[in-house]
């Protein structure tokens, strides 16, 4: 079972990339490992804001995973994104996408946050070093062998 813990760290930005950068370098998310960036449905203005912040992020931590996420799904009258532009972003950056609704509740947000996770816990699973016998036998071959090519086993002197 994985053990996760949270670090929830806001940090409010100007949609230029170097600001976001400045800010992420001089505050703790510098050891983050999941980033969600949170634009509002109903502002384009903090929608544009996210491709700068992901660049930013990307020059600090690349291999971190980023997701986006549109919140105020649920005020459809005052939407100005839509939710195939989130999910176009998403494509574009090559990271998960998401929308949800603080005000209707917890779960679609816990799901964003579930989601986020999960991807992380994906990617590490992918870092992890094979244990197989194959590349083990084939570091243990190398070993040897340049050993014995060059002389270096211990032979008694007779």
């Amino acid at each position: 079972r994985s053990k996760l813990t949270l670090d929830l760290i806001l940090l409010p930005f100007q949609p230029d990339s170097q600001d976001a950068a400045n800010r992420i370098m001089e505050s703790r998310a510098i050891w983050g490992d999941i980033f969600l960036l949170v634009y509002s449905t109903t502002s384009k203005k903090s929608f544009n804001g996210i491709q700068p912040l992901h660049q930013a992020i990307c020059a600090v931590k690349p291999q971190s995973v980023i997701m986006i996420v549109g919140n105020k799904q649920d005020l459809k009258h005052d939407r100005r994104v839509k939710k195939s532009e989130g999910e176009w972003l998403g494509f574009e950056l090559k990271c998960p996408s998401c929308e949800c609704s603080a005000a209707e509740g917890y779960e679609s947000v816990a799901e964003c946050f579930q989601n986020a996770y999960r991807e992380a816990v994906r990617r590490k699973k992918e870092k992890r070093p094979s244990l197989s016998p194959k590349p083990l036998r084939s570091a243990f071959g190398k070993v040897f062998r340049r050993n014995s090519t060059k002389g270096f086993l211990l032979t008694p002197h007779g």
